[in-house]
């Protein structure tokens, strides 16, 4: 079973019970990227990371088993311009096989929809678009992050045919 937080917030790895065959008493659990030596660390990964665990029993046999941790951040997306009242979409895709992930914009001046993964951005004048994360943590509560996309208007050119006239060349 995947585990998922936010980068830097700790949770509890393993599971209940951690070991279900063998010989117990089980002697030793080993888990690597300094994890810990008992059946349920705690972990704090920056980045998506699999745990490895190797447990041995009171027969000297050894289990391997694995915890995927899955770190999720807000993002924003780059900077963008909107030029001539044309809305631009901010954000990125939608987080999917994870229930209960809540976006948060702010402000919603301007925005399509402040709950969404990417909504379209058409302010009157330029605006900082913080994003806010909310993520359902294995094991109990949830944690957040923000990151922030600034969209600035950029007014359509006043001259018709600014560029000159069309020309066809052979």
């Amino acid at each position: 079973v995947p585990f998922s937080t936010c980068p830097g917030t700790a949770i509890n790895i393993g599971g209940s019970p951690t070991v279900t065959s063998g010989n117990p008493p089980y002697i030793s659990y080993v888990w690597d990227f300094g994890a810990g030596t008992g059946p349920n660390p705690s972990v704090n990964p920056a980045n998506n990371t699999i745990y490895t665990l190797i447990v041995t029993d009171a027969a000297g046999c050894r289990q391997i088993g694995q915890a995927p941790v899955f770190t999720y951040k807000a993002d924003a997306g780059p900077d963008k311009s909107d030029c001539a009242n044309t809305p631009v979409k901010i954000g990125t895709p939608q987080i999917t096989g994870v229930a209960g992930i809540v976006y948060d914009w702010q402000p919603g001046t301007g925005l399509t929809g402040t709950t969404i993964a990417q909504p379209f951005a058409n302010p009157p004048l330029t605006t900082d678009y913080i994003l806010t994360l909310t993520v359902p943590r294995s094991g109990a509560g949830t944690c957040s992050t923000k990151d922030t996309v600034r969209v600035t208007p950029v007014a359509a050119p006043v001259t018709a045919n600014f560029a000159g006239p069309d020309r066809v060349m052979c």
